[in-house]
């Protein structure tokens, strides 16, 4: 089941606006911090359906290379595709939670 981290709230406002049904209101958002590396985990929830938006703000250069290599390559795997929300942050799902049309919208109200 797909749940929002509490640690991202400034962009809980932008998903909360959508449909349930819809792909955007299941984005799970996390802070990537680099102390642990929770891969495994931010790929189970795409398996599940669950959309999600990580914050490398916080994560030194290592630290989000790595995350950001291994997600991106389980994308790729698992058929799915990323957008580049800002500097820090990205939005990564399945292509099919794309194709409600919500995390586009998600992604250009953001800008």
């Amino acid at each position: 089941m797909c749940r929002k981290s509490k640690l991202v709230r400034h962009s809980e406002a932008g998903a909360g606006a959508f449909n349930n049904n819809l792909a955007a209101s299941r984005i799970f958002f996390d802070e990537v911090s680099g102390e642990d590396d929770k891969s495994f985990f931010y790929i189970q929830k795409l398996q599940e359906g669950c959309p999600i938006v990580l914050n490398f703000k916080s994560a030194n250069i290592d630290s989000a290379n790595k995350v950001l290599a291994f997600v991106a390559g389980a994308l790729y795997v698992i058929g799915g595709r990323s957008i580049k929300l800002n500097e820090y942050s990205f939005l990564f799902a399945r292509s099919e939670e794309f194709m409600d049309g919500s995390l586009k919208a998600f992604a250009e109200s953001l800008e």
